[in-house]
């Protein structure tokens, strides 16, 4: 259908003067999806029960603490400063279960006094959340990617050191390590670490965390040259632990020499040759086998990289809001909380899609980017009203959003009736 240009037109040239008044809107009205996947699952009360026995002061639980820091996190927030931005949103505070919502300075004082039991309790919590999630897809193999990743800081943060620093050159770092689930995009595990350490510094104590927690599955270990270490090989191979881990030319001279004469390559296909070698590396204790191919391994690659950038982007995981290293260890774990709790509600929202059958990659499912979620589907204009005595959220009418809305609201519903059943 055509329209006149003067119909198409509108011709408003009063600017709107701008009214601050007290009335029951919301920004975030898809927050009542988050909220019905949060109830659903009991991540609230998850949460608080975790730390019952952990005597933590103040007037807010720290359940509710931490809670709060997830939905902040998960609407977009990425400092504590930007709950004075929130905490009047009615919907935030009724997710929330909160009337009043704390001041931050209340919740970098809670942070503050997580100790190395209590920092342990909330890394178990969240391995606890990803596990489940890959039960639940039936999943019995689980590539599990290994690295390291640079947090620059500001001040004076404890723990915090000059290290190798590409991008911010001599600035005080922390360098965590993540452990990642290659099929879903899950982290698995995120261990904080100072700045001025090896890639691979405390890898193995990681490797035999997730041994421990995984004895269900079958598990493999990819990681780059920077892993390839005698204590982390020899452990993988004792532990008959299948595993691929790119082999620094620059350390292991006997295979670049062999490269270099070896005459006979072995075709994989009209792009790939190999060849292999027995016991090249003098230093591991096992027998083992060092394959050399012609050209860059793609099979090594994985998203991992991918979620890093979307765990700081859309996270905060780069965010460091105290001075105090277990306080900002336990914000990385929400971070890394919100970033996954996001992934699983996809799934359970129907928006999770499987993958084809790919080589050239090992993610099974695909979700949306959280910046694309947040668009869609949280940041939604409404107002909290009454009909019947009940209260209701209204949202201004359009077709797309209602059919996406329909449609999540009735993947939840089944949810629902899956776990009566």
């Amino acid at each position: 259908m055509r329209y006149k240009k003067r119909v198409l037109v509108a011709r408003k040239n009063k600017i709107l003067p701008i009214r601050f008044i007290k009335q029951d809107l919301t920004t975030y009205s898809g927050l009542v999806l988050v909220d019905h996947f949060f109830r659903l699952y009991k991540i609230h009360s998850r949460v608080k029960e975790t730390f019952r026995r952990y005597k933590f002061s103040g007037d807010y639980s720290i359940g509710d603490i931490l809670f709060v820091l997830l939905i902040m996190i998960l609407v977009g927030a990425e400092r504590l400063r930007h709950l004075d931005y929130l905490k009047t949103d009615p919907l935030f505070c009724r997710v929330v279960r909160l009337t009043h919502i704390p001041h931050r300075t209340k919740i970098s004082t809670s942070l503050k006094q997580f100790t190395s039991g209590s920092l342990k309790a909330l890394i178990e919590l969240n391995s606890e959340f990803v596990i489940e999630k890959i039960e639940s897809l039936g999943l019995n193999e689980v590539t599990i990617d290994l690295d390291g990743t640079l947090i620059s800081t500001k001040g004076n943060p404890s723990w915090a050191f000059k290290g190798y620093n590409p991008i911010k050159r001599g600035a005080k770092s922390y360098f965590p390590i993540t452990a990642h689930i290659a099929e879903t995009g899950h982290f698995l595990s995120i261990l904080n670490r100072p700045g001025n350490i090896h890639d691979s510094y405390r890898a193995l104590y990681v490797i035999k965390m997730i041994q421990r927690q995984m004895k269900q599955f079958t598990m493999r270990f990819r990681a780059d040259s920077a892993f390839c270490v005698p204590q982390v090989i020899n452990y993988l191979l004792r532990n008959n632990i299948a595993f691929a881990i790119k082999a620094p030319f620059w350390k292991l001279l006997s295979l670049k020499e062999s490269a270099q004469h070896r005459k006979r390559w072995f075709r994989i296909d009209y792009t790939w040759s190999y060849f292999r070698i027995k016991n090249p590396i003098d230093s591991l204790e096992y027998e083992h086998y060092v394959f050399v191919l012609r050209k860059r391994l793609k099979d090594l690659e994985s998203g991992q990289e991918n979620s890093i950038g979307e765990l700081k982007s859309n996270f905060a995981f780069d965010h460091i809001p105290t001075n105090t290293y277990q306080a900002n260890s336990a914000y990385m774990q929400m971070s890394q909380m919100a970033y996954n709790l996001s992934i699983s509600m996809q799934h359970e929202m129907g928006l999770a899609r499987k993958n084809s059958s790919n080589p050239k990659t090992t993610r099974v499912y695909q979700t949306r980017k959280w910046k694309t979620f947040r668009f869609l589907i949280v940041n939604r204009a409404g107002r909290i009203g009454w009909e019947q005595g009940k209260k209701v959220l209204d949202l201004t009418y359009n077709q797309a959003t209602k059919k996406l809305y329909d449609r999540i609201v009735a993947s939840l519903e089944n949810q629902n009736f899956r776990k009566a059943a």
